[in-house]
């Protein structure tokens, strides 16, 4: 579409108020900070318009709360007739709602070498750009709009008293350029950028600038962190890769939505389905199922206004494993990379089975050993995964040293290999307390599965000691909050109070580990006192690295490690837990069993630990490869022993599903060869624990 510009008319303005009157409005910032809200995976997306809470979302330095009433909109620089506008005058104006995907650049802090897919599509509803530029009048000479958001803060190292972007007056001219006060026909929230924000189809999202208060025309880009530091690139098409832009247009790029990483589906023609888009629209997408040697032309419907366009292609999938990927291509000819570019192509795995996936096959197996015989109890089992703990998932991978920005679907299978880990343990669980004649799994059913890993042992019963310890030292400060009926009583608890804080410390520490004399099992899990159980010189070595990493950063970054390691799967959430890993499905546990402690601390773990072994494929990989780029990558993963802050390195992409596939590998020996015989079906090789 050529630019239009609309024709000025009669509408209800207002004079300017005094300099800054219109960031009044802004009563505070809540909350503070940068929040990165993560879409969900790609399968999730499969609707055309993208439901609210299925949008990602990113606020750079916190959410400004803003008194409506109060809020101005304000026109002023290089233009015949400046004017500002409430929100009702603001409404009163032609209204317009177009459909357009909505992508997130990614952090600008990092280089654009992996492909978030924030991406989503929406209807936003409001009053053109170019109307209100209309009614400014712009002299010849403005160049650039520049739009200013009433948040304020800071952002990571860059502090900043407004967030400012620009641009180009040709681009604000054009009929899909909106002030929108309405996302999917609901008015703006606070974490969207209401009342008002800009909208700028075809362009990343850093350009919609949220929380609007002022336009202003100007001969020049804007200054301040946001337009002239952070989003901006190198051109890809300068060959000597010194030629800076702007983050503006949204290059071409594609995900496929069916079927799902993780779902499991039988060999033959398979669909695949998915999205595709770009600033100038998709002309074709194409799918392979061998790592791109080959190349199957799909299906691209028509695009409707400036909204992403759907791709179907027919796969033939034998037995076997198939990468999949798909790739599409813009109307202008720009095709997505393979590697290397933040719009790299999306890739799926696939191993396709007559009947089910190994994982299912062994969950399905054991509980047919287990007696549960009825269809209502193996259903929720078989059920295609979803992912709950992304976010956190995220968080603990990064605190194991994945400090780049790791995908969506990366988290996804971690969750995934650990979640079918913990059913595994919680299977075992329940054959050994059947065997003790008990409903109930126990501490020890679980505890006694890892019996040969003291270091993990001693770890473990240190949790739950903790936990008990800091139970009874609560109660022992209710007790002392009681009121005093009796003064000899008093003297006498004061007296005492040392003796018996002891006491209750040595019967909790005594009653951890309560394993019976005539337990069936001829080894048995060590025991006294953790504390004595020597450690190994991994966990040396684990100790003396974390000490290094926190000495080594600033206080920002130690507020960010210390946040991100709070991460977990049960605490506060204990609810989600339980039906994460289908407790009561698998195996009965009491409410608010120590045992939940453990299990949400052993996944911990193997999520540190799958994510360290693939950094150090990820490191072979790199150095086998050879070349300066990849020698100074290698050198930056192998600095990650010195400081999780020092290995951030533009030549080195975070760690993907193949690398933790390859990983996972890793923690899998090669099991005796036995099985059961039942219905003539044969058992899977046992599943190893990380």
């Amino acid at each position: 579409m050529e630019s239009v510009i609309e024709r000025p008319m009669d509408y209800d303005v207002s004079p300017l108020p005094s300099s800054g009157a219109e960031r009044e409005a802004c009563t505070s910032i809540d909350p503070e900070g940068f929040f990165l809200r993560p879409p969900p995976t790609p399968h999730h997306l499969s609707s055309f318009i993208t439901p609210d809470d299925q949008l990602f979302q990113t606020i750079h330095m916190g959410a400004a709360v803003v008194d409506y009433a109060k809020w101005l909109l304000v026109v002023d620089g290089l233009v015949r007739k400046p004017f500002a506008l409430s929100l009702a005058q603001l409404k009163a104006l032609p209204q317009t709602s177009i459909t357009s995907f909505h992508e997130c650049y990614g952090s600008p802090l990092k280089p654009p070498i992996s492909n978030p897919w924030r991406i989503g599509n929406v209807v936003w509803t409001g009053v053109r750009l170019s109307a209100i530029l209309a009614l400014a009048e712009p002299l010849p000479e403005a160049q650039f709009v520049w739009s200013e958001g009433l948040d304020r803060g800071k952002f990571f190292e860059y502090e900043a008293d407004r967030y400012r972007k620009d641009l180009p007056i040709k681009k604000a001219q054009r009929p899909e350029a909106l002030l929108a006060w309405k996302i999917n026909g609901e008015p703006l929230s606070k974490e969207r950028g209401g009342p008002v924000r800009i909208v700028v189809p075809g362009w990343f999202g850093t350009n919609s600038t949220k929380w609007l208060c002022r336009l202003s025309l100007q001969r020049t880009r804007a200054p301040g962190p946001f337009a002239a530091v952070l989003y901006n690139e190198k051109d890809p098409a300068d060959p000597e890769g010194v030629r800076m832009r702007a983050v503006w247009e949204v290059e071409v790029n594609s995900m496929i939505t069916k079927p799902a990483d993780s779902a499991v589906i039988s060999e033959g023609l398979v669909t695949i389905e998915g999205w595709a888009w770009s600033h100038d629209g998709v002309a074709l997408v194409e799918v392979s199922k061998d790592a791109g040697q080959s190349w199957i032309q799909g299906k691209v419907d028509d695009k409707e206004d400036q909204a992403w366009q759907k791709f179907t292609a027919d796969v033939e999938l034998e037995s076997g494993s198939w990468k999949l990927i798909a790739s599409a291509t813009s109307e202008s000819g720009m095709k997505q990379p393979l590697t290397g570019r933040r719009n790299h192509v999306h890739s799926i795995t696939k191993n396709m089975s007559p009947l089910f996936s190994q994982g299912y096959r062994h969950m399905f197996e054991c509980h047919l050993l287990l007696n549960l015989t009825t269809l209502s109890s193996v259903l929720p089992i078989m059920a295609p995964f979803e992912p709950k703990y992304i976010n956190e998932v995220q968080q603990m991978m990064f605190v194991a040293g994945e400090t780049q920005e790791i995908a969506n679907e990366t988290a996804a299978l971690v969750e995934q290999i650990v979640r079918e880990q913990i059913i595994h343990i919680l299977n075992k669980a329940k054959e050994l307390s059947a065997r003790r004649g008990e409903k109930f799994i126990a501490i020890k059913d679980i505890l006694f599965q890892v019996r040969h890993d003291t270091a993990r042992m001693t770890r473990l019963q240190n949790v739950i000691r903790w936990k008990r310890l800091r139970g009874e030292a609560r109660k022992t400060t209710n007790e002392k909050d009681k009121p005093e009926n009796d003064a000899e009583d008093s003297f006498s608890d004061t007296d005492n109070a040392a003796e018996d804080t002891a006491k209750k410390t040595t019967e909790a520490s005594a009653a951890l580990m309560p394993w019976d004399e005539e337990f069936m099992f001829a080894v048995r899990p060590p025991g006294g006192d953790a504390d004595a159980v020597e450690i190994s010189e991994k966990s040396r070595e684990r100790l003396i690295w974390a000490d290094e990493v926190t000495s080594k950063m600033s206080g920002e970054e130690y507020t960010k490690w210390c946040s991100y390691r709070k991460a977990s799967f049960h605490r506060a959430k204990e609810a989600r837990f339980r039906e994460w890993t289908c407790i009561g499905v698998v195996a009965d546990l009491r409410k608010k069993d120590d045992a939940i402690e453990i299990l949400g601390s052993i996944a911990v773990e193997m999520v540190k630990r799958l994510t360290d072994k693939a950094l150090s494929i990820q490191a072979h990989e790199i150095t086998t490869q050879g070349g300066k780029e990849n020698e100074a990558a290698a050198a930056a993963l192998q600095a990650r022993r010195q400081g999780l802050f020092l290995m951030s390195n533009p030549q080195r992409p975070a760690i993907d599903a193949g690398h933790i596939r390859k990983a996972f590998e890793m923690t899998q020996s090669k099991p005796k060869k036995r099985g059961y015989q039942l219905n003539r079906m044969v058992g899977p090789k046992p599943l190893q624990l990380i």
